[in-house]
C-alpha cells in the first residue's frame, strides 16, 4: 500500500506466517497462492521475491499464475517480435526494464533482496503458468498496452508462452511449467475449474517438487 509504505507482499508474508503455524493449521501441507489477470501478475513477481519458502521448509508452496498481462523478466532480453521462443536486448527509448517488468528501479520490498537473490531463487519456485489458449485478443481494452508490455509479445497467450520459453532458457533446470487452457480466454472461473486449474490449485504433496531443497544451479547469463 503507497499511503502506509506496507508492501502488498509483507502483507502475503504476514498471511504465511499465520496458516504456517502448526499449533493453527497442524495438517496443513500445501500453500498455494493463485490469482487471474492482475492477481496472476501479483502471484509471479510475490513468487520471484517472497522467501516463504526458505522459512518455511516443512511446507509445500505453489504459485499458480493465470492469463497475466506481463511478467518480470530477469534480465532484459525479450522476445524478438513475432517470436515466443528466440530473444534479444531491444534497443528503444522505452523504460523496458523497469520494475514490475524488469529488476531495475525495483520497490522496497524487491531491492530488500537484490536482483541477484532473486533471480537464484525463482527457479526453486513451483511455479504454474496457466495460459488460456484463446486469451489472444490484442485490443482487449484490459490488456497493458504499454510499450513494456508489447516488448513482452502482442497478447496474454503470447507472453505467457513466451515467458516459459525463456525461463528454459534461463535456467539449466527449474520447478516451472506452462499449462496451456484450450478453448479458455480471459475467465478466471474457466481457468480455475478447469481439470488442469483444479489439478494445480489443488495438487497434494506428492505431486510438488521439493523446490526448497534443489541444488543449487546458477541461471545462464543471457545478457
Amino acid at each position: 500500500n503507497s499511503a502506509s509504505g506496507i508492501s502488498s507482499f509483507a502483507v502475503l508474508d504476514s498471511l504465511m506466517e499465520l496458516v504456517t503455524d502448526r499449533a493453527l493449521f497442524p495438517n496443513l501441507r500445501v500453500v498455494t497462492v493463485a490469482g487471474h489477470s492482475a492477481g496472476g501478475q501479483f502471484v509471479q513477481r510475490y513468487a520471484a521475491g517472497t522467501q516463504s519458502p526458505i522459512r518455511h521448509r516443512d511446507h509445500a508452496f505453489v504459485y499458480v499464475v493465470a492469463n497475466p498481462s506481463s511478467f518480470m523478466y530477469l534480465d532484459r532480453r525479450r522476445p524478438e517480435p513475432g517470436s515466443t521462443s528466440e530473444f534479444f536486448e531491444p534497443s528503444t527509448s522505452c523504460s523496458f526494464n523497469d520494475y514490475k517488468y524488469g529488476m531495475d528501479s525495483m520497490n522496497v520490498y524487491m531491492n530488500s533482496m537484490g536482483a541477484e537473490s532473486i533471480t537464484a531463487q525463482y527457479r526453486n519456485r513451483y511455479v504454474v503458468y496457466l495460459a488460456g489458449e484463446e486469451d489472444k485478443d490484442d485490443s482487449d481494452e484490459n490488456l497493458d498496452s504499454s510499450c513494456q508490455a508489447i516488448l513482452q509479445g502482442p497478447n496474454r497467450f503470447a507472453r505467457a508462452t513466451a515467458y516459459a520459453n525463456y525461463i528454459d532458457l534461463l535456467y539449466p533446470s527449474h520447478f516451472h511449467q506452462l499449462m496451456p487452457e484450450s478453448g479458455v480466454g480471459h475467465s478466471s472461473s474457466q481457468m480455475f475449474s478447469s481439470p488442469e486449474g483444479r489439478a494445480v490449485i489443488f495438487a497434494n504433496t506428492a505431486e510438488i517438487p521439493v523446490a526448497t531443497l534443489a541444488p543449487p544451479s546458477p541461471p545462464r547469463n543471457l545478457r
